[in-house]
């Protein structure tokens, strides 16, 4: 369903109904409010990654192509973690250092050796 459609289910009104559609009906909204509030919560929540992302030390990658401020958090978490801990000596990966997926010329590893 579309982002539209599931708005028009949950503005749904309680109708005279048999017992089956009144029930349907009912978890149908219920359902659909659920998923509104979620995407609402998601849509925050990206918003204030970016913000997060964009006062942190890897700010340059999100300039990247391919490159989305949860993978920037994922690299930035993984490099800070490097150790133990962040030191000032310590930087996070370039933007020149990190390859987008799209540009990647190598196969991700699979963990076992092709066929012969």
């Amino acid at each position: 369903m579309t982002a539209s459609q599931i708005g028009d289910v949950a503005r749904w009104r309680t109708r005279i109904e048999d017992l089956a559609t009144l029930t349907a009906r009912a978890e149908a909204v219920r359902l659909a409010k659920r998923v509104v509030a979620l995407n609402e919560d998601l849509a925050a929540n990206h918003a204030q990654m970016i913000d997060l992302v964009r006062d942190s030390k890897a700010a340059e990658l999100l300039d990247k192509t391919c490159i989305g401020p949860v993978t920037v958090a994922d690299v930035y978490a993984a490099w800070s973690r490097a150790g133990g801990s962040v030191s000032k000596q310590h930087s996070p990966p370039s933007p020149a250092s990190v390859r987008s997926p799209a540009r990647s010329r190598t196969p991700p590893a699979t963990g076992s050796s092709p066929p012969r």
